[in-house]
């Protein structure tokens, strides 16, 4: 993920289903909801990757983002899934922290209504 390079160039398996950036990403996904650790290294793992150039040119942060802002708003008064909201608050500041202004600053209405002007009433956040 560090790769100076597009990732496609050392990607072996080329199908829709198993590139190497959504296979990182599904990974970073699946556990931003977790109570412990491993919810902060997925924030930075998907920012890292989202943050790239060429996956900012794919569509796949954009992508992302819009998953994010569904989730949070079909999670947002459910007390059971606080881990989640949190893992989903984390990984916004970490995208927004090591990506470029310029990059992310046409990705912000995707997430601004949906997410920060949100009114939480969940009394465990």
């Amino acid at each position: 993920m560090l790769v100076p390079f597009d990732i496609d160039t050392i990607d072996s398996k080329k199908t829709e289903q198993e590139i190497l950036v959504k296979r990182m990403i599904n990974i970073g996904r699946n556990n931003i909801g977790s109570p412990g650790k491993i919810r902060d290294v997925s924030a930075i793992l998907l920012a890292k990757i989202l943050t790239r150039p060429d996956v900012l040119k794919s569509g796949e942060t954009e992508i992302f983002l819009g998953w994010l802002s569904v989730e949070f708003q079909s999670n947002l008064n459910d007390a059971n899934q606080m881990f989640l909201l949190s893992g989903i608050m984390m990984t916004l500041v970490e995208i927004f922290k090591s990506g470029y202004r310029a990059d992310l600053l046409p990705l912000v209405p995707k997430i601004f209504d949906p997410i920060l002007k949100s009114q939480i009433t969940n009394k465990f956040l």
